[in-house]
Formats: structure tokens, sequence, C-alpha cells
């Protein structure tokens, strides 16, 4: 065969094998860690973070509110 072919052949095998692979990893990691309703994807709760505001000491202090 040209070596063109062979070529070609071999990088069409290399993809399916990758996506083979790929799909593969993709369901034992699914298996092993299965998606849980209550917690985000990090596992993790959300909480709303804080930002920092001056007072009037001019200390930096936390507020829950989002004003800009």
């Amino acid at each position: 065969m040209p070596p063109v072919i062979v070529a070609v052949l071999s990088a069409v095998g290399v993809m399916i094998a990758a996506k083979w692979l790929m799909r593969e990893a993709h369901r034992i990691n699914t298996e092993l860690h299965p998606p849980r309703d209550d917690f985000h994807a990090d596992g993790m709760r959300r909480e709303p973070i804080p930002t920092l505001r001056r007072d009037a000491s001019g200390v930096y202090r936390p507020t829950s509110d989002r004003r800009s």
C-alpha cells in the first residue's frame, strides 16, 4: 500500500480508539462518582460570597448584600 493510505488509515484508527477510550472513561467515572442532586458538580454547597465594604472607621468588613 502507498504510505499515504497507511498514514490516513492509522490516523482514522487512532481517532476511533481515542473516542472509544474517552467514552469508556466517562462511563466508568459516572459509575464511580454518580451525580448528586443536593450538591453542585464539585460537591460543595454554594453560599453567597460576602462582599467587603468599608465601614465608618475605615476597616473593610464583609457584607452579604450585592450592591455595586
